[in-house]
């Protein structure tokens, strides 16, 4: 197999199911890891119906939900039992669509670049850096391409790959809904670390402690996937909590790092 993809899922089951399907309609060759955190009997039953339909998979169902990032690292731990028998490692959030040739452009851009280590996707609206709408903040040679807002789905994802094609840009950090990973990332470094809770600001410290260790991220801009932005979130936390959160993340990344986490282009590696 060429990559193991790990999904970490609490009910939100049409999203699961919605996922999953685009996962089998664009993607070959991988092993499926899913994670349940403690969903219900309804919403397990109903996904593992459309598990079953992967050539290859691997279930964990968890009896309570231990959140994020120690549901990643569930399915990492079953990697490192099986000797990672991939490549390539994928996180993917349950609330992601996949589209045509997602995985095949950000392989190929680490099979170009031995200095890439991780690479992400263009996604759609929402707050994160990576959104289509906002990643001029951070790389400054992406343009919304005419007409964007207004396409659908396999639209966008034709056009950025017309405009961009295997494009990429060297950045500090990616949000971990769609990232893909050399293997060798997890065998050095270790997992995510749980001291960051059910989640946020692991991405920023993974990321951070991957730039300590000379390992580079990219984000692919001619790569496009959906993302409905902190869906299982929101249905958990209040808008109140979720900003005390992440102001406790923001704390303990300052604590851990001695610095501030922040996004940027690394320029002049490219």
């Amino acid at each position: 197999m060429r990559a193991d993809i790990i999904t970490v899922t609490y009910n939100n089951t049409e999203s699961t199911l919605r996922c999953f399907r685009s996962l089998r309609e664009h993607t070959d060759d991988y092993n499926l890891i899913w994670v349940d955190n403690g969903s219900s009997r309804e919403s397990r039953n109903a996904v593992m119906d459309e598990v079953k339909m992967h050539p290859i998979h691997k279930t964990a169902w968890m009896q309570t939900n231990l959140g994020f990032i120690k549901g990643v690292n569930t399915g990492l731990e079953m990697l490192e039992q099986w000797g990672f028998p991939s490549p390539y490692v994928v996180f993917l959030n349950n609330d992601v669509v996949v589209t045509k040739g997602w995985l095949d452009r950000m392989i190929g851009i680490m099979e170009k670049d031995r200095t890439v280590f991780a690479v992400g996707p263009i996604t759609s609206e929402c707050t994160s850096w990576q959104s289509y709408l906002h990643a001029r903040e951070v790389v400054s040679v992406f343009d919304i391409p005419d007409g964007f807002q207004q396409m659908n789905l396999e639209q966008r994802a034709a056009k950025l790959d017309y405009c961009f094609g295997n494009l990429y840009r060297m950045v500090s950090m990616l949000a971990f809904f769609c990232t893909v990973f050399r293997r060798e990332v997890f065998i050095k470094l270790g997992f995510l670390d749980e001291s960051f809770g059910v989640g946020l600001g692991d991405d920023d410290d993974f990321c951070y402690r991957m730039w300590q260790a000379d390992m580079r991220c990219a984000v692919s801009l001619g790569t496009f996937v959906q993302h409905e932005h902190r869906s299982t979130f929101k249905t958990l936390y209040t808008e109140e909590q979720y900003k005390d959160m992440k102001n406790d993340r923001f704390a303990r990344f300052r604590e851990k790092h001695g610095v501030d986490p922040r996004v940027y282009e690394v320029r002049g590696l490219q």
